[in-house]
């Protein structure tokens, strides 16, 4: 069932406009949403197939099904509360019988939480929109080293710049497990020293030793570089 098959059906009960054209805030590119109320014939209601909501494509235009419009007014939803509050300007068609409904009629202590999570539903998506915009995401996706650190002193560095001051690269990587602090995973990345010329495995130097856990990364881990 399409919006189509509703207007060519007389099943519509309730249309008007509504979203930033209904109150004035409209843009010159702006789209046009429409919202209303229609009814089934007794074999769509009764019958399994029942559709509580028809709407477009693009979700500019949404009408719901009488029962399942009294549903969203006993819950004190937003977006169906303000249909009865459409201006006399902005409606398009409305039946003798949807005169009946009120606001007054169905408001209750439940607005406060369905219109403050809504208000913070929108502040949430503007603030992401935001920071989207500001912000963007680099276009490269990190890797794992970008989130390992190696525990210098009483600090941390990230561990491919450390890499890059001591001349080792992440193949000459590896994980291994090994006792620390209880606090600290048993994450170890030892560095192996790249063979000599004769062909052994220069022993000069101890190999250090990193953990990527966040203890450590606090100053908290007791392997030091």
């Amino acid at each position: 069932m399409t919006i189509s098959d509703l207007r060519q059906r007389g099943l519509i009960l309730f249309e008007a406009i509504s979203g930033s054209r209904a109150y004035g805030t409209n843009l010159p590119h702006s789209n046009t949403d429409l919202k209303g109320v229609f009814i089934l014939p007794e074999s769509g209601f009764y019958g399994l197939d029942y559709v509580p909501q028809v709407a477009n494509e693009t979700n500019d235009e949404v009408f719901y099904e009488l029962r399942r419009f009294v549903e969203l007014l006993l819950k004190n939803n937003p977006t169906v509360l303000e249909l009865l509050g459409t201006p006399p300007d902005c409606g398009i068609s409305r039946h003798p019988l949807f005169v009946a409904f009120r606001a007054e009629n169905f408001l209750s202590k439940l607005c406060r939480p369905s219109f403050a999570e809504y208000a913070v539903a929108q502040i949430r998506k503007a603030q992401g929109l935001n920071k989207k915009i500001n912000h963007p995401e680099p276009p490269t996706r990190k890797s794992v080293l970008d989130f390992c650190y190696v525990t210098v002193g009483a600090g941390a560095r990230p561990v491919q710049q450390w890499l890059a001051g001591q001349g080792y690269t992440a193949a000459q990587c590896g994980l291994a497990n090994g006792p620390i602090l209880p606090t600290c995973t048993h994450c170890l990345l030892r560095i192996k020293k790249p063979p000599t010329a004769t062909g052994a495995w220069c022993a000069t130097r101890k190999p250090p030793r990193m953990c990527c856990c966040r203890p450590c990364r606090k100053g908290r881990c007791r392997w030091r570089i």
